[in-house]
């Protein structure tokens, strides 16, 4: 069944027509929610926002991950992405054990 939950193996016919019940009850409830959600925000309208490609990712994930090796940093930023360093490492250190 595409995009739904496979049938297990059942012999007794009640439970496989309250299944099937139930399989119709949720595709109409996601139909449903779809409706709703696009009615109050429009999805069309967000696809522009976060159409990125792999290199801005990762140039992004770069410099939160590693913000002390950017090339364009002042004294100021420095000193605080030092100090983002050593707040992330320690909470790495924490979560580690």
């Amino acid at each position: 069944m595409p995009g739904g939950f496979a049938m297990p193996n059942m012999t007794d016919p009640m439970a496989a027509a309250a299944f099937q019940y139930g399989q119709v009850l949720m595709g109409q409830g996601t139909q449903a929610v779809g409706r709703e959600f696009e009615k109050y925000v429009p999805v069309s309208r967000l696809k522009y926002y976060f159409a990125v490609d792999t290199g801005y990712v990762v140039k992004k994930m770069r410099l939160l991950l590693f913000p002390f090796w950017h090339p364009v940093l002042n004294s100021n930023c420095a000193f605080e992405n030092k100090i983002t360093f050593f707040v992330v490492s320690g909470l790495v250190d924490q979560v580690r054990g």
